[in-house]
């Protein structure tokens, strides 16, 4: 693989939920995202993502009203799921902080 990130990559669950999770973490520190929901940040950026892997993947896959209308519907559980794992990953390390009275120890310290 001669590319970080392929759009075949993004076109899977486990690849798009992750640059999806990236990207909105990335989009929610803009001063002028401050005040939007980050659910829907991540909804907006995984049909863009979905849509884009779609359209350049060369999946072969025809592009018509049915394939964008499920690129859309798709996107949903992209965007839950990628908001699950920032939850997950954030309050894994919120028990490890009270656990040791407010001091963060690494995993493998």
């Amino acid at each position: 693989m001669n590319e970080f990130v392929t759009w075949a990559a993004l076109g899977t669950y486990a690849g798009c939920a992750m640059m999806v999770t990236l990207i909105t973490q990335f989009i929610k520190q803009l001063k002028f995202m401050e005040n939007v929901n980050s659910q829907l940040i991540s909804y907006v950026v995984a049909v863009l993502l979905l849509l884009g892997s779609l359209c350049f993947s060369h999946s072969g896959e025809v592009v018509n009203p049915e394939t964008v209308i499920l690129c859309f519907v798709n996107a949903i559980t992209v965007a839950l799921g990628s908001n699950g794992i920032y939850d997950g990953v954030t309050t894994g390390l919120e028990k490890i902080k009270k656990e040791d009275d407010g001091k963060y120890i690494h995993e493998e310290e």
